[in-house]
């Protein structure tokens, strides 16, 4: 095809610029017109008026690529990732109408005069059109202030300007946070209050019931019970972080490991030797390919409006594998025996992975940590 020939006379300037990532891309970009290319004719318009509509859609996880990288992408491209921390550049910029030719709404499109023609009506119409440009903004912000998993860096240019990123979150923090020499200041949450002073009594005060406050008793086979799935998914969330950060990491990963886990909050749902069986899996010869620098993790997939997060992805030239951790304490042994939520799990990644990569072979499979298990699970096998 004419974007096959291109690309494969010009993929290496692609990659001596972007660097070996941009293989992705331009594989995904020559499947998306192969897939056109098989159902429609074959022209350039339509092949373009396709990408403007076309739903699928992968997002890249930072935890998956090379380590020691820097990522920089727009705050709407990291919607759905996260990474340890974040560096918010440029947070001094308002929202302007400065560089608007045309005020829209609804049912009126009108061209922006300048500030000294402009009507009564005008000029309600372009306070309406900011106040919509201020919330978007807002919205924005708050997707930029969710991306980090530990530690947010705030900068931008000093301004005169007051309503901007920066001004809010100095006024929102400043009677909590400790500033710097350089003007700057550092935030940590600190715990909430205890709540122990006594308010005085008001004669308008309604007292509540004494029941409200009193703890419900559970039997106790139905405490243990909620205590132990509790604990077991609290469990399965820190084995899955093994699994997405140990990978990036160099040197001694046990040592790594081993101080992560000392940070965690739930640390004591763990086993003495998650960590342990977790390093064993990631050196094991069977399983250490599903890790390697190609792979990715905790791979956000988005296809008619259903969202899925895959555990880990390989994708190759004509291969897609899926594979997804299990950590329960007492695994099956035989594919038979394994639950039907999980097949069903395995095979909703791969039906929309087989939309994607149309000519590629898909493999799924379920990884037991305990034992450690590989079991593969047929992606045809599913319905039978």
């Amino acid at each position: 095809s004419l974007f096959h020939n291109i690309l494969s006379q010009t993929e290496n300037q692609f990659i001596a610029r972007l660097g070996n990532e941009c293989q992705e891309v331009l594989e995904e970009f020559l499947n998306l017109a192969f897939l056109f290319g098989e159902k429609n004719p074959p022209t350039l318009q339509g092949f373009m008026n396709h990408m403007e509509t076309v739903e699928s859609e992968i997002k890249r996880s930072p935890s998956g690529s090379s380590q020691n990288q820097i990522r920089i992408m727009t705050i709407h491209g990291a919607k759905g990732l996260q990474s340890p921390i974040v560096i918010l550049a440029d947070s001094t910029d308002q929202p302007s109408l400065q560089n608007e030719n045309f005020l829209w709404r609804e049912d009126l499109f009108l061209l922006k005069p300048s500030q000294k023609k402009e009507s009564t009506a005008v000029s309600d119409l372009k306070s309406e059109a900011l106040k919509k440009l201020e919330e978007e903004n807002n919205r924005l912000f708050y997707v930029a202030l969710t991306r980090p998993e530990d530690r947010l860096y705030v900068a931008g240019i000093q301004k005169n300007n007051q309503k901007n990123w920066y001004h809010t979150l100095q006024t929102i923090l400043s009677p909590s946070a400790l500033p710097t020499e350089e003007g700057g200041l550092i935030y940590q949450p600190i715990p909430s209050l205890s709540g122990d002073e006594i308010l005085p009594e008001s004669e308008t005060l309604i007292h509540p019931p004494k029941w409200l406050f009193e703890q419900p008793v559970l039997p106790e086979t139905l405490l243990q019970e909620k205590q132990v799935k509790t604990e077991a998914m609290r469990r399965g969330d820190l084995i899955h972080k093994f699994f997405e950060i140990l990978p990036t990491l160099s040197g001694d990963l046990k040592n790594l490991g081993e101080r992560w886990i000392a940070k965690q909050k739930h640390k004591n749902v763990l086993k003495p030797d998650d960590l342990e069986r977790t390093l064993s899996i990631l050196n094991h010869p069977e399983y250490s390919h599903f890790f390697g620098s190609d792979s990715l993790a905790e791979v956000a997939i988005t296809h008619q409006n259903s969202q899925k997060r895959i555990d880990r992805l390989l994708v190759t030239k004509d291969t897609v594998i899926i594979l997804d951790y299990k950590t329960t304490v007492n695994p099956p042994l035989f594919l038979e025996d394994v639950h039907e939520d999980y097949r069903i799990q395995l095979y909703e990644y791969a039906d929309i992975m087989q939309k994607i990569y149309k000519n590629h072979q898909i493999h799924t499979f379920l990884l037991w940590t305990e034992g450690p298990h590989l079991m593969e699970i047929p992606y045809k096998d599913f319905l039978k």
